[in-house]
């Protein structure tokens, strides 16, 4: 990332097949129709400028676009493993409410700081980060101009609280929706400055 910026589009996954607004990390269901739908009427943002290369999620909830994407770009794909989704243990496939019934303590922990309290069996949130740091440095190493990232909400928070300093207790109030975008200017040597942030309409605990 030596002299001009390079200019970075996360992308969250669309809705997928099952249940909403349920803890989803390492579950791995399609996109549901909604989320073909919410994710290609998001392609005049993402294609513009012209991506340069992709990177994606394995999971299909993230990389089934990512492909389409990548191959309607004419750019290359890269799938990371270490952009996954967190992995909530206990919680996976639970709604908050029902993590908060089962675990009361522990979820209002986890809810007012994710690093402070882990879903029980899950991933710490140590752990979380360091390997968004890595899989994300990975995405972007050797690129210029436009790199698009298909992502989870839970890595894309992770990103925007190093950019923007944020701790892990101030998360949960930035509001990222299936198929929310932001973009962000990245140059060696200074701060990220966040271009925009669009589609942030609720906040889901899901990933």
């Amino acid at each position: 990332m030596s002299g001009a910026p390079l200019l970075v589009t996360l992308v969250r996954h669309g809705a997928a097949e099952g249940p909403a607004h349920v803890f989803r990390g390492t579950d791995d269901p399609p996109l549901a129709p909604a989320g073909w739908a919410a994710l290609r009427a998001r392609r005049p943002l993402l294609m513009s400028p012209p991506i340069s290369a992709v990177a994606t999620s394995p999971l299909r909830r993230c990389r089934d676009f990512a492909d389409e994407l990548a191959r309607d770009a004419g750019a290359p794909l890269a799938v990371v493993d270490d952009l996954r989704e967190m992995a909530f243990g206990a919680w996976e496939g639970r709604s908050g409410a029902e993590a908060a019934a089962a675990h009361p303590a522990r979820f209002a922990a986890f809810r007012a700081d994710p690093a402070a309290a882990t879903p029980p069996g899950g991933e710490p949130w140590d752990v979380l980060v360091a390997r968004v740091r890595r899989g994300f440095a990975a995405a972007i190493d050797g690129r210029a101009g436009h790199v698009v990232v298909v992502g989870h909400a839970g890595p894309l928070r992770v990103l925007l609280a190093e950019w923007l300093g944020m701790p892990p207790t101030h998360l949960f109030r930035v509001a990222l929706a299936p198929a929310a975008v932001l973009r962000v200017s990245l140059l060696a040597g200074s701060p990220a400055v966040l271009l925009w942030l669009d589609g942030a309409v609720e906040v889901p605990c899901a990933g």
